[in-house]
């Protein structure tokens, strides 16, 4: 049941094809990212074991490379954010063993270098800065008002909705403030909720 996270690499794949990169950036994987608890993974048995949200990167990751890396304009911060992500798989493999490293890798390369990557290389060259914006902050608001549930009533409905197919995965419990719970959305924890409604 948990290869249903693979289900928005194949609808980022078909909207690469058929709208664009930019498309496939905007519409699905800004929607994967921000509605889609990333603590539930599709465990593949000696492979990395992708969340939604790094499924649906990939193939747009991809796209851009093989289309659009020809005008690609290097720099400091782009040797920067590789470092980083080698440094935290060496880091892992050196204190624990192959198999967490290469997980690691794989979430450093789907969380830190292709978002950084496809920010940098389509965003603002497109003029997708406002569209951007005004997805996010969509999504975002529809957080907020599905969260009211989980505000009222204690359970995260995000978390609720996919726990079925992820057995034995999870986020955080609900906390509670003076008898309110303290809402998470699909970030895993209230404080983690309330960085990035911040942000």
């Amino acid at each position: 049941m948990a290869a249903i996270a693979g289900i928005p690499g194949a609808i980022a794949l078909f909207v690469c094809l058929r709208r664009g990169i930019a498309a496939a950036l905007i519409d699905v994987y800004l929607p994967v990212l921000l509605l889609i608890p990333d603590y539930f993974r599709w465990v593949l048995p000696g492979l990395p074991d992708p969340t939604f949200n790094e499924a649906a990167i990939i193939p747009i990751a991809v796209f851009f490379v093989l289309r659009e890396a020809r005008g690609w304009r290097f720099s400091l911060t782009d040797l920067l954010i590789v470092a980083l992500a080698l440094e935290m798989a060496y880091s892992e493999f050196i204190n624990t063993n192959y198999s967490d490293s290469q997980n690691l890798m794989f979430d450093c390369l789907a969380n830190i270098v292709a978002p950084y990557m496809l920010a940098k290389g389509l965003v603002e060259p497109k003029g997708l800065r406002v569209r951007f914006a005004q997805k996010f902050c969509g999504l975002l608001a529809l957080v907020a008002v599905i969260s009211v549930y989980q505000f009222k009533m204690g359970t995260n409905p995000f978390q609720t909705l996919l726990a079925r197919f992820f057995p034995g995965q999870g986020g955080w419990v609900t906390t509670f403030r003076y008898g309110f719970a303290r809402i998470a959305g699909p970030y895993g924890h209230a404080i983690l909720a309330g960085v990035i409604f911040a942000v």
